[in-house]
């Protein structure tokens, strides 16, 4: 009777055994399929996900009108007369870093400083016959005697409206850059830095007193036609002997913004700064025309874009630095003068025969034009 129990227990055991072994198979396949569909969907979603990664990145590009260099191995030598420690330098060096940049590389640039590769004169003369591709600084009557309107002094009242009239777009604007064109020079963007003062060693406490002065000015026949006006002895003398003239006493004075007196330490040899605002210095990138109109449409944009950025950051530089320079001076030990609305008034009225030399350059009526869009 125990044998006949035990063998019915058996069978039991066996039969539930296999009843379980019958149900596990169709489980496992259910959950290998759940976890199948999972990762289809985890898959899914990560493609969504990229795809829209991507729409966003395209949408970031469009928005800030990326374009994609179709040129390569372009080579652009980018040249100043200023010291390194100006913000023009600073912003010749930025506008190469985003050549490259922008290009992807496609485009290498060379920055050459405080004359360098050529002197004053003849880096005007390198941009319009193309043995350069780029100068920076202000424009004058040394590139073309009608953009000697840059030179006639104080026209402009303030940083801020020198800003506002070279947008594109604007009439003062639109005038310079068909006197660029004829110039065969492409204006590519132009922002304000900061005024020419007149510095002396000395003292010139107002308008009257700047007669019998010698001042060094460049080579240019209006700063040299209005200083003379003004009773002051103008002397053309190449900027790399300016410290050792002022220095030796062959002359009394000169004209430059805060930064290029500091970054040529004429601090050392003149002891006033004389408040004159006479003449707005900017940073202008100025390009040969051939040279830019032999690029396709997408390089176009990728240098406009990268000369409109790069004059975008001196105008902020120059905000940000005048007033230190300004104290950086008056700490060495110079004696800072104002001039009087009066003053700047009398420099204005009596700058009649540098306002003639340029109606003769560009006609009265684009004479008239210009000052009309200044306000004057």
């Amino acid at each position: 009777m125990k044998k006949i129990v035990a063998l019915m227990l058996a069978l039991a055991m066996t039969a539930s055994l296999a009843a379980c072994g019958s149900s596990s198979a169709p489980a496992e396949t259910t959950a290998a399929a759940e976890t199948e569909a999972a990762a289809a969907e985890t898959e899914a979603a990560a493609a969504e996900t990229e795809a829209a990664e991507a729409a966003a990145d395209e949408t970031a590009a469009a928005d800030a009108g990326e374009l994609v260099a179709d040129e390569e191995g372009i080579t652009i030598n980018i040249c100043h007369a200023s010291a390194e420690e100006t913000v023009l330098h600073r912003a010749c060096v930025k506008y190469a870093e985003l050549l490259n940049e922008y290009s992807g590389g496609a485009i290498t640039a060379t920055v050459y400083p405080n004359g360098s590769l050529f002197g004053v004169a003849e880096m005007n003369e390198a941009i319009k016959d193309g043995s350069t591709q780029v100068i920076a600084g202000s424009p004058g009557a040394m590139l073309s005697t009608s953009l000697g309107f840059f030179e006639l002094p104080n026209t402009i009242s303030s940083v801020e409206q020198a800003h506002e009239v070279m947008q594109d777009g604007h009439e003062f604007r639109t005038i310079l850059n068909g006197l660029f064109d004829e110039a065969g020079v492409r204006l590519q963007a132009i922002e304000p830095c900061d005024f020419r003062m007149l510095t002396s060693n000395k003292e010139v406490k107002n308008f009257s007193e700047i007669n019998g002065l010698k001042i060094r000015v460049m080579d240019s026949e209006i700063p040299m036609s209005y200083w003379a006006q003004w009773g002051a002895q103008p002397t053309p003398i190449a900027w790399p002997e300016v410290y050792m003239s002022l220095q030796q006493n062959k002359v009394d004075a000169q004209e430059n913004p805060y930064d290029s007196i500091l970054g040529s330490n004429l601090q050392e040899v003149q002891k006033y700064i004389i408040d004159t605002r006479h003449v707005m210095f900017y940073t202008a990138f100025m390009m040969n025309k051939g040279f830019y109109e032999a690029r396709t449409d997408n390089m176009k944009a990728i240098i406009d874009k990268a000369a409109n950025d790069a004059a975008a950051f001196a105008y902020q530089d120059a905000l940000d630095s005048s007033a230190a320079n300004r104290q950086k001076l008056e700490e060495a030990g110079m004696t800072f003068i104002e001039f009087t609305q009066d003053d700047w008034d009398q420099m204005r009225a009596n700058a009649t025969e540098a306002d003639e030399k340029i109606k003769a350059s560009i006609g009265e009526d684009l004479f008239g034009q210009l000052m009309g869009a200044l306000g004057l």
